[in-house]
């Protein structure tokens, strides 16, 4: 099932490794932003 839908993903001109790359980045990113708030409040 999951090697479908990452075949329709390349199909569709999509990385699911970029996205997932992408994805933890932004999720680190927030934690981070979300520690700094908590800090200086």
């Amino acid at each position: 099932m999951q090697y479908l839908i990452g075949g329709l993903a390349e199909k569709c001109g999509v990385n699911t490794e970029t996205i997932r790359y992408k994805w933890s980045i932004a999720m680190k990113q927030s934690a981070v932003t979300y520690m700094i708030s908590l800090f200086l409040n």
